[in-house]
């Protein structure tokens, strides 16, 4: 009894298709994978993260990412630390009257420079109640994380302001501001 057995032409073609075949599967499997990790790299860009040392709010930007504009006047700065007016007496509408103005003063300044975010320095908050004139908010600030200025926002009723900017050490206002009823 002879135990060599011989490769026949078909067993070399059974075993050379079972290989192709496995190869076939293998590179399958590795592009799925490497397009896999390109896919979340993709959805995960990198992040930075910055805590304004004015308002103790975090901003989050996204590399390769602007912030949503849709509605919103291109020109709108992000605002930190102005929800801190509603704490010492300022509504809502105020609030939003104050920012108005901030934004009147962005697109006033937008020739000599965009400015894309104004922070309150929360702790230089302060407010004057005069029963006849009514209340004043005065505060100091900082634009696109350097140049830093002096506010004074007075009301006399539950929606409008008037705002007065100078720059910071200055008392001659570089911008006032009237907005609400």
């Amino acid at each position: 009894m002879n135990n060599n057995k011989q490769m026949t032409p078909t067993t070399y073609l059974i075993i050379g298709f079972a290989a192709m075949s496995l190869l076939i599967v293998g590179i399958i499997v590795l592009f799925y994978k490497v397009n896999d990790n390109n896919a979340k790299q993709a959805s995960d860009p990198k992040q930075t993260t910055y805590t304004d040392p004015g308002s103790g709010e975090t901003v989050v930007t996204t590399d390769g990412k602007s912030p949503e504009t849709y509605g919103v006047n291109p020109d709108t700065p992000i605002y930190l630390g102005f929800t801190n007016l509603l704490d010492v007496g300022l509504s809502d509408d105020q609030v939003r009257n104050v920012k108005a103005a901030f934004l009147d003063f962005a697109v006033q300044n937008k020739p000599k420079e965009k400015i894309t975010e104004i922070s309150i320095t929360v702790a230089s908050i302060r407010q004057t109640v005069d029963p006849d004139v009514g209340s004043t908010y005065s505060f100091d600030l900082t634009m696109n994380r350097k140049t830093r200025y002096h506010a004074v926002v007075s009301s006399n009723d539950i929606t409008s302001i008037s705002l007065s900017l100078s720059l910071e050490g200055q008392t001659t206002p570089i911008f006032t501001s009237i907005k609400g009823s």
